[in-house]
This record gives structure tokens, sequence and C-alpha cells, in this order.
């Protein structure tokens, strides 16, 4: 792995416990490697040594930076697996001179087991290495592969920028509480479980989550009078949509950059 920072950290960790994987990192700073794995700070400290796959967990921008001596380490078999945000298939071949690249969008998640790591090829040789990607993507959540680049961006933003959003509205909830008349820790340690319970709702039941909501919305009630506002026409609907949109905007400006 090029790059180990918070995400790669936590792949690592998950993956270290794979059977018939093993990993060699390169980071300069290497606070978030798993004890005991091997770390390099420079990729020349590995010159000559042969590897399966390469993982680039690097910024997009500091790949054209190190193409030169990534070059060195990709051999005929090698793939590449990119973490890189909005760095198109094209670039990549064209920096790494290499077409066997497989592009993954994880999330933070991974670092408890329950995240989502989407997968897109343009290269129908490496189907043989599904089981390998996959074996990656299961090991800290769930593995999805998409049917087209565009759609592994539109999974970026919904899983990858989807924790921070989803944290932004934990905190809300939790000023919220406060705002009530709440101590912050209570409200916190309430709105938490609040949420951890209604997601679990939501995955073991059959019903759509408009049914689930109505279920808790009585007419003329409580909830109901809350809901006025999140349901209006500058609701939370129309504000998640715009906040989706400009992500996924900037993802487009990133691949064109």
């Amino acid at each position: 792995m090029v790059g180990c920072g918070n995400m790669g950290g936590a792949l690592l960790a998950k993956w270290a416990t794979l059977p018939g994987f093993e990993f060699t990192v390169v980071d300069r700073n290497g606070s978030q490697v798993p004890k005991g794995m091997p770390l390099s700070s420079e990729l020349n400290e590995v010159e000559g040594k042969s590897f399966d796959l390469v993982v680039l967990a690097v910024k997009p921008q500091q790949i054209e930076s190190l193409s030169l001596e990534l070059k060195k380490h990709i051999r005929e078999n090698t793939v590449v697996l990119s973490m890189a945000a909005g760095t198109s298939l094209n670039t990549l071949h064209s920096l790494l001179g290499t077409k066997r690249v497989v592009r993954m969008m994880p999330n933070l998640p991974v670092k408890v087991g329950l995240g989502v790591v989407g997968f897109y090829t343009e290269n129908a040789n490496l189907e043989s290495v599904r089981p390998m990607m996959d074996a990656l993507g299961n090991a800290t959540g769930l593995s999805v592969w998409t049917k087209s680049e565009k759609d592994l961006d539109v999974l970026t933003v919904l899983t990858g920028c989807g924790p921070g959003f989803i944290f932004e509205t934990m905190r809300a909830f939790v000023s919220a509480g406060q705002h009530i008349g709440l101590e912050e820790d209570v409200s916190k340690k309430m709105a938490l479980q609040t949420f951890l319970g209604t997601v679990q709702m939501a995955m073991e039941s059959t019903s759509t989550l408009e049914e689930l909501r109505e279920a808790v919305t009585s007419k003329k009630g409580v909830t109901e009078a809350g809901l006025v506002e999140l349901r209006g026409p500058s609701g939370l609907e129309p504000l998640m949509k715009k906040s989706f949109g400009d992500a996924l905007k900037r993802i487009e400006e990133l691949a064109k950059a």
C-alpha cells in the first residue's frame, strides 16, 4: 500500500487478518500502519520487490508526482487498486502505463467492519481478480461493483461522503436536543442510540422508509408537528439533494483537473 492515512490504516487493520495476504506499506508518517506490518518511508526503499497488488491510498494530487516511481513496481501481472477519489481510469492508465487498474471507493465505517466498498474496472481481463477484490471489500463491510465509472462517482457521494453528512445530521440532532433543554452528554447518548435503533429497525423491516415513518407519526400528534418543517419546501430532502449535487460536481471538477 502506498500512503496510509486514516482510511488506509482502517482498511489494513481488517485486511491484516485475511489468510493469503501479506502487505508492505510505503508511508512517510506511518502512524496509521498496524503494528508489525512492514513499513518503508519511500518507494525506492522497496525497489526490486515484486507485488501482485499495488494499493494507491494517497491523495489524488500526489499520484502524478509519484507515477515515475510507481511504474518501477508495476509488473506485467500487477493489479493497481486506486482509492483516489475523482481520478479516472483514463488518467490512471496514462500516468501508470497499465490498464490493469481497479478503482475502489471505501467509506469510513470500514473501521468498524460496517463499511461500503465500491469497485469498478473497465478491463474485462481483470474478471479473475474479482474474488480477491471481494475478499478485501467484504472484510470491511459490503462489497459492491458498479456498472460504470459514473456510477462509482455517484456511489462515492452516497457512501463515501455519506458518513460526513450523517455525522453532521447527528450533530444537529444533539444540538436540537440541547436547544429544548437536555444536557449535551445526555442529548448525544440518546441521539446516537435513537439513530442506532432506527437503522436496525429499517434494515430488519420489509416496510418502506415512508411506511416506517408513518408508523411513528400519529395524525395531529407530536411527531407530525415536528415533521412539518423537515418535510417542507426548504426541508431535509431538498437540502440533501443540493448537498449530493454539490459533492458530485466537485468529483467531476477533480476528474478534469
